[in-house]
């Protein structure tokens, strides 16, 4: 019963539904309403909700016109479709013109037909470019193809821009390759830069241990040929002694030994078995070894353009080999005794010989024997500019240079003295003299340790600087202790000697004294002693090539007070070229060429440095030897802390083993590259190269930390100050320094004379943002070989010239 009390409550409550009522209207019937059409229109509106249609298209689809839009809709939706079959079969034809990505033409533009369409006509608008883009489609399907997607992706989805596009395939194809190389050769693989290095090590001192050893091996075979020796006869009266017995007779004798001669003829088998070589000079050959006594299996002779022929034969004719070294740039035989040879007869009544008009026996053998083998590396020069007027002027630059770190600060190369009030009179410049030998008790109290020669043009020149000397040795006791170290040492004595009695010579630092200046009438004779001859040429060569590590020149003449024409001598013309280039810096007619890397490995380590704020020189040198990457000292630009070496074509052009891996580093570390070289492998840079870049960049500044740490205990070296003399007039610096290459110079225009300049005067380019000026520029012209005080005229074409005043030299 409460059931159905229940249910008729409910039949009245539905029955009288107003709310429903007012919602369906007429479709309300109560319990008779029909649920189909109704349920219809939910599923209807809820499957438009469902599209996500755009709102506006969902309300203009739900209300109570929908059929009549319904219909409206599909009809342009048929129109619509047409027209998309139009689109797709333009699409179709444009696939024999390239490859269409129709996901990516109409990305972002799914919801937006008028989207589609700006797209379109923007595309027929840039027709002209469709066939750029038809080619770059083909490209990059074709890439795609060759399984270069790791080239092509980067560029659609623009990290790579198109010139960067050639570089990144050249790299990914070289890449490939390397990689390749490495797969097929197992050897690359294992190779390790740092047990390489510990290899080279090793070879270098079983190297120098084999060179011992074969000393030790010929020590050894000659003691026992000494052992083997004959013993000759050692009976009877000892004036028939000979052989052994003769020489340990007279090694028992305090006194009475006989001559020399007749100890070699009657012992000479034996002396050749105890001392295999004998050092001896032409004359002493002659003197003490009687003909057809003695042979030896070689004959050698250095020097030989001293030694006349007739005194080479001699001592040639006692041996089955030959060996004729020496230099023909260099001094001949001194002629001065010729004439006293000179027969009476006539020039026509002489007898022609194999040897005449031959100067010495290398000019003999010159002639012979062809060709002659040069002697091209060139050690003694510890920095290039020592050698480098001798090599340009007479060697023609054939001579192999190695080249230094240092600059001028180190005390390295040219340094130039003028003596402004020189004067020479009666074959002398006390003057000069007097300035030389103030330099070297200066030199033997401050330098100790470089070994110092001094070399005038004349021999009254050169006794009166020892008489200057001895003066002031008088007076500086202490400077007796250098004479005496290096006496004792024996090695390198100190000496003053005229130019023609250098030759063989060697120092670390030579001063010359050319002696030559203006007379009392301020005129300079051009008379030059012997350098006016055909051969001065030849003395200039070895009086510019003595020293090791500087020559000081102390000068009364510019290079303007030598005139020099057509009938000039050569050593007149060497000569004034000298001064020139020792004043200036400047070798004239000699271009610096900047030789390029030799591999793209060292372009890329030098890229590494020079972004890292260093500045770098590739292929360092100056004649036939080069350092792949020199790195110059950001504080001092004369000077590079760091020779860095590749192994690259320098490295496997050697032609030996030892000349590679021993002697080319010591050569370098002899002229003060020690701790300064760094070896890269290609292997590991290739493999590793983050790692291999942090260790060169560690290097270089632990490098350049070491140099300024050199130079600052330098520079806090005080030098010691001696008494000077009352007859030694004080020199200014500005008559001592010129203007040079490398220098600082401060100046200011006379028209101007509030405002000061300064800048440094380099070989190559300007870098005006630096100050640098070039050497070849009008302004470095004008400045170079002036001293403090000198006012110099600037003139360039075109311009009004202008006149400039020196104030400052660094």
């Amino acid at each position: 019963m409460d059931e159905a009390l229940a249910v008729a409550a409910a039949r009245w409550a539905i029955e009288h539904a107003e709310a429903a009522r007012a919602l369906l209207g007429e479709r309300f019937q109560g319990l008779e309403t029909d649920f189909a059409p109704i349920n219809a229109v939910i599923d209807w509106s809820q499957a438009l909700r469902h599209a996500q249609l755009p709102a506006g298209i969902g309300s203009w689809l739900l209300c109570p016109a929908a059929a009549a839009n319904l219909l409206a809709l599909r009809s342009a939706l048929e129109v619509l479709e047409a027209k998309w079959q139009a689109v797709e079969a333009a699409a179709q034809a444009f696939d024999r013109f390239g490859v269409l990505d129709w996901d990516a033409w109409q990305r972002g533009y799914s919801e937006d037909a008028k989207g589609i369409g700006d797209r379109a006509r923007r595309a027929l608008a840039g027709f002209d470019g469709l066939w750029v883009w038809a080619g770059f489609s083909r490209a990059r399907h074709r890439a795609d193809e060759l399984g270069l997607s790791i080239l092509t992706a980067p560029v659609l989805d623009g990290r790579l821009a198109g010139p960067e596009v050639g570089p990144a395939f050249g790299f990914l194809f070289c890449n490939s390759i390397a990689r390749a190389i490495l797969r097929e050769n197992p050897t690359l693989i294992e190779f390790s830069g740092l047990s390489h290095e510990q290899l080279r090590r090793a070879f270098a001192e079983l190297d120098k241990e084999v060179i011992k050893l074969n000393g030790r091996h010929c020590a050894c075979a000659i003691d026992q040929r000494a052992k083997t020796a004959p013993k000759g006869l050692g009976s009877g009266s000892p004036k028939t002694y000979t052989e052994m017995s003769l020489i340990a007779h007279e090694v028992q004798k305090k006194k009475g030994h006989i001559p020399i001669r007749q100890l070699v003829n009657r012992a000479g088998r034996a002396l050749q078995a105890l001392k295999p070589c004998f050092m001896m000079g032409p004359l002493s050959v002659a003197q003490y070894l009687e003909p057809g006594k003695l042979h030896f299996d070689m004959i050698i002779m250095d020097e030989a353009s001293q030694i006349r022929p007739e005194e080479a034969i001699g001592a040639l004719a006692r041996g089955g080999q030959m060996v004729i070294v020496g230099d023909p740039k260099q001094l001949p035989p001194t002629s001065f005794f010729d004439r006293f040879w000179e027969g009476v007869d006539g020039e026509d009544e002489r007898e022609e010989t194999a040897v005449g008009g031959m100067q010495s026996i290398l000019n003999v053998c010159l002639a012979r024997y062809h060709p002659p083998r040069q002697l091209r590396w060139h050690y003694r020069s510890r920095h290039e500019a020592l050698i480098h007027f001798s090599n340009k002027e007479f060697y023609d630059h054939r001579l192999i240079v190695f080249p230094s770190p240092y600059g001028l600060q180190a005390g390295r190369g040219l340094r130039h003295h003028y003596v402004a009030k020189g004067l020479y009179d009666n074959r002398r410049n006390h003057e000069e003299a007097k300035r030389v030998a103030d330099a070297t008790i200066q030199h033997f109290l401050n330098h100790p340790d470089e070994s110092l020669g001094i070399a005038t043009l004349n021999i009254p020149q050169r006794d009166l600087i020892e008489e200057e000397i001895d003066r002031r040795l008088r007076v500086n006791p202490q400077a007796e202790q250098y004479i005496d170290k290096w006496k004792s040492e024996g090695l390198m004595p100190f000496f003053v000697k005229n130019l023609e009695n250098v030759q063989g010579d060697e120092r670390d630092v030579i001063f010359i004294s050319t002696t030559y200046g203006r007379n009392r009438q301020g005129l300079v004779a051009q008379r030059f002693g012997p350098i006016n001859q055909a051969d001065g040429w030849r003395r200039l060569n070895v009086l510019f090539t003595r020293a090791r590590k500087r020559i000081e020149l102390f000068t009364s003449l510019q290079p303007g007070d030598i005139i020099v024409d057509a009938q000039s001598s050569r050593g007149v013309h060497a000569l004034r070229d000298y001064l020139a280039y020792v004043r200036d810096g400047i070798l004239e007619g000699a271009k610096v060429v900047e030789r390029p890397p030799d591999s793209d490995f060292e372009v890329s380590v030098g890229d590494v440095l020079r972004n890292a704020g260093y500045e770098v020189v590739p292929q360092l040198g100056v004649a036939g030897f080069y350092i792949d990457i020199a790195v110059k000292n950001p504080s001092r630009p004369g000077e590079y802390i760091a020779a860095i070496e590749c192994d690259g074509a320098t490295y496997h052009s050697a032609r030996t083993v030892r000349e590679r891996d021993r002697i080319r580093q010591e050569i370098l570390e002899g002229l003060g590259w020690k701790d300064r070289i760094y070896r890269i492998w290609s292997t590991d840079w290739f493999r590793d190269p983050n790692t291999q870049i942090k260790r060169l960049l560690a290097f270089v500044e632990s490098a350049w930390e070491r140099a300024e740490a050199k130079a600052k205990a330098q520079a806090d070296r005080q030098p010691t100050e001696m008494p000077m003399l009352s007859f030694a007039e004080e020199t200014s610096e500005a008559e001592t320094f010129c203007v040079r290459v490398g220098d600082w110079v401060t100046y200011y225009d006379l028209k101007s004379s509030e405002e000061r300049k300064r800048v440094r005067i380099m070989e190559g380019a300007s870098d005006v943002p630096r100050n640098i000026v070039g050497s070849h520029t009008p302004l470095a012209k004008a400045l170079l070989g002036a001293r403090i005080g000198d006012d110099v005229e600037l003139t360039i074409e075109g311009y009004q010239a202008r006149m400039l005043k020196i104030v400052d030299i660094d």
